[in-house]
């Protein structure tokens, strides 16, 4: 049963980036939004990616509280990174393979059930999403959990939520997330700098120019790694991009 005391948490990954601030508390909130301006900074244009920012960050901020270390495998059907975001690129209805590994629960509980939600407008956090997928823990405390979900439609954008039940304990959860990019929805392409649609040489053109000082096309700044200087890495890291294609 998808219990309510979970529903907080489940909600706050789901849609982190329009979550009410006074939902936090304490130093590490300060370090929650650094994350989530510094990642929603240098994707202006990706819906998806702003939500999988959401749900990195405030993942990021539940683990500074608990001592749970756990993570979607790039071994997962259609995993992808794009600019240093990941996510399960679903835009075909196939067969998949959801692929999580636990290292470490809190107290070294024992895990009794791993569920998966699938969260979107049409099935919100509110109401615990929609189950698409469950294994048993078998009392382990760390391992790799493999779950295989049959085909179903999945459009815009969702966010796959691994729900951790312990065996012998009533109010404790767990969760793992990541962002879903569904049908209707395009995977971005970084290097496309003036965002145009297209990868060429204007691209380059513009992400030089910005560099150098001049003017930057709507939403983007020459830092392109985010780590809040301009300098040679952003050029380099561009460049790669660039070079890497889309």
């Amino acid at each position: 049963m998808f219990k309510t005391m979970t529903t907080a948490s489940l909600a706050a990954l789901a849609l982190a980036a329009a979550m009410p601030h006074d939902a936090f508390a304490g130093p590490d909130y300060q370090a929650y939004k650094r994350c989530l301006a510094n990642c929603i900074r240098t994707t202006p244009r990706w819906s998806w990616a702003r939500a999988a920012c959401g749900a990195d960050c405030v993942a990021d901020y539940l683990d500074s509280k608990i001592s749970f270390d756990a993570r979607v495998l790039p071994d997962s059907s259609a995993y992808v990174s794009v600019h240093g975001i990941d996510a399960l690129d679903w835009r075909t209805p196939d067969p998949r393979l959801v692929v999580l590994r636990i290292n470490r629960t809190p107290l070294n509980l024992p895990i009794e059930m791993i569920t998966l939600h699938l969260m979107n407008d049409n099935a919100p956090p509110e109401i615990g999403g929609m189950i698409v997928g469950q294994v048993p823990g078998g009392g382990q405390r760390n391992g790799t959990f493999a779950l295989n979900l049959p085909p179903f439609p999945t459009e815009g954008v969702s966010t796959l939520v691994a729900e951790i039940r312990y065996a012998d304990v009533d109010d404790v959860d767990d969760v793992i997330s990541i962002a879903v990019i569904g049908m209707g929805t395009d995977l971005p392409c970084p290097a496309d700098f003036n965002g145009d649609g297209f990868l060429d040489f204007f691209d380059l053109d513009a992400f030089v120019s910005c560099f150098d000082g001049g003017d930057c096309p709507d939403g983007r700044t020459a830092d392109y790694n985010a780590d809040g200087f301009v300098d040679f890495f952003d050029l380099d890291a561009y460049v790669t991009d660039f070079e890497a294609g889309c």
